[in-house]
């Protein structure tokens, strides 16, 4: 551990202290806590944000993060939409040892939160995948990520800077809504990225603007450097509501903003051509399994859980679907298992807050009968669509929340459940467009990407006849354009109904 990182968990350590003693309040202790991704829930026990860069996590990791969770009391873990894992309800005498465990497991907190960088988003099939996808990004992840965990201005921001390096076209949806994203592409043989900055959701969304068609891959560091430099000098440090990338290419324009964008990139010729010491992908051994003839139900599960990523029809990458991303210290322990049992020392967060295993297709069946055995008492194989729409924590958690999200989405999901009952051809055909395109944030900030999917659902209050009263505002999106809102305020009551005549419209 480096002195600097000693010295900023000595400096939370002291903070903490100074909060359990009643010397600091608990915005006070905020200025701290928010780097490392901590943050006081409604029920006044903490939220402990750990960074995952790329969503790429180890078994033996997801067993320590147990431990903590276990050692600590803590009520469970949470999967969130950008590939991190939350550790809930920890007490805060317990903060600053359950930081120092994750350390000690190589899950740091450090960027968790506050203005700073954020964690990096990847493609979950990274490395796995025949679709045109020139290499694997994982690496390059790794490698950006431990950089900035040592560059001083990546912890110093106006607000939040978020990244995502994706390894295939089909993520170029992704790369336009982050801060700075890149695109794994080749030309005339060399490795690079296409780029893309200043996209972002919230308050007020916009689609990043091309930057480059392509860079060489030693040139990434350099352009991440360029966009935090950018932002470090330009950003609005007086009105947080106006302080994202975003609004720097709202305010002078596309056009001067790619020419402000290139000064920086020229500016930091220092870090050209550094690429990550180690550009090897993990190893992946899968165990391959006696043939076994799928049951019917066995089937339709593999047709939405299971996506075959080469040519060869061997690798599967396979969702573990978690109920709103919730897990008990147990459960993640056993998950961490039963990926080993099937050959995998890894598993790989998504954005849609599931885990995601790849495994030979000979082990489908067996992992399919598994997950019903084993973990009877959570739907990890999506029988409902109860907890499986992507929905952000909740007001009931989340301290500048508004609505309680997660039970918006499960009314949407019984109502879903009636028309669509598992077994049914409907269900079948419409299931995958069901659990990426629909998406709940409790409030404007976007938590769940709400702004970017096909059906979005945002909670607010407002008055009506007088009265305070919960609302919701449905935006609309095609094509991997933003969505779009009529501004029409639906009533809690009215939203599944709501629901089910847009999912008509698109299948239509």
């Amino acid at each position: 551990m480096s002195t600097e990182l000693n010295k900023s968990h000595l400096e939370l350590k002291a903070a903490v202290g100074q909060f359990i003693q009643g010397e600091i309040s608990a915005s006070d202790l905020k200025h701290e806590a928010a780097p490392f991704g901590i943050y006081q829930q409604r029920n006044e026990l903490f939220m402990l944000r750990v960074r995952v860069a790329g969503g790429h996590i180890t078994t033996q990791q997801l067993r320590g993060l147990a431990k903590v969770v276990e050692s600590h009391n803590g009520g469970h873990v949470h999967l969130t939409s950008r590939q991190d894992i939350q550790l809930h309800d920890i007490a805060p005498e317990n903060i600053y040892d359950a930081v120092k465990q994750c350390g000690a497991c190589a899950l740091p907190f450090k960027g968790g939160g506050g203005n700073t960088y954020r964690n990096i988003l990847m493609s979950p099939d990274s490395g796995f995948t025949d679709e045109p996808a020139p290499f694997d990004v994982l690496p390059y992840i790794i490698g950006l990520n431990s950089f900035l965990q040592q560059y001083e201005h990546a912890f110093q921001l106006p607000r939040k800077y978020k990244i995502g390096i994706f390894a295939k076209q089909s993520e170029r949806g992704n790369a336009l809504l982050q801060d700075l994203g890149l695109i794994a592409t080749e030309q005339n043989g060399v490795q690079g990225f296409e780029v893309y900055g200043g996209g972002g959701m919230g308050r007020y969304s916009a689609l990043g603007v091309k930057l480059f068609d392509f860079i060489p891959a030693g040139e990434f560091i350099r352009c991440a450097v360029a966009m935090n430099e950018l932002f470090y000098d330009h950003g609005n440090r007086e009105n947080r509501n106006q302080a994202r990338i975003r609004f720097i290419v709202k305010n002078i324009g596309e056009e001067k903003f790619v020419e402000l964008f290139q000064q920086y990139f020229t500016a930091a010729e220092a870090f050209a051509n550094k690429l990550p010491a180690d550009l090897n992908s993990p190893t992946l051994e899968l165990k391959e399994f006696a043939a076994q003839t799928p049951t019917a139900e066995c089937s339709a599960w593999q047709q939405h859980a299971a996506v075959s990523v080469n040519l060869n029809n061997t690798v599967a990458m396979t969702t573990i679907y978690v109920p709103h991303g919730n897990l008990t210290a147990n459960q993640l322990t056993k998950l961490a298992n039963l990926a080993e049992q099937f050959g995998t020392s890894f598993v790989r967060l998504t954005q849609q807050q599931n885990m995601v295993l790849p495994l030979h297709r000979s082990a489908l069946p067996c992992l399919y009968d598994t997950l019903g055995s084993e973990f009877a008492e959570l739907d990890l194989r999506l029988k409902s669509f109860k907890g499986n729409l992507t929905c952000c924590i909740g007001a009931t958690v989340c301290k500048i929340g508004i609505l309680d999200s997660p039970t918006m989405a499960d009314k949407i999901a019984a109502e879903l459940d009636q028309l669509f009952p598992l077994g049914s051809e409907k269900r079948d055909e419409l299931l995958r467009k069901i659990i990426t395109g629909i998406k709940v944030s409790g409030c404007p900030n976007a938590c769940s990407a709400h702004p970017a999917a096909a059906i979005g659902v945002q909670g607010q209050k407002t008055k009506i006849d007088g009265k305070l009263t919960d609302v919701w505002k449905i935006f609309l999106s095609k094509d991997g354009q933003l969505g779009t809102s009529n501004d029409e305020l639906l009533e809690t009551a009215a939203i599944p109904t709501a629901i089910h005549q847009q999912l008509l419209a698109l299948n239509e």
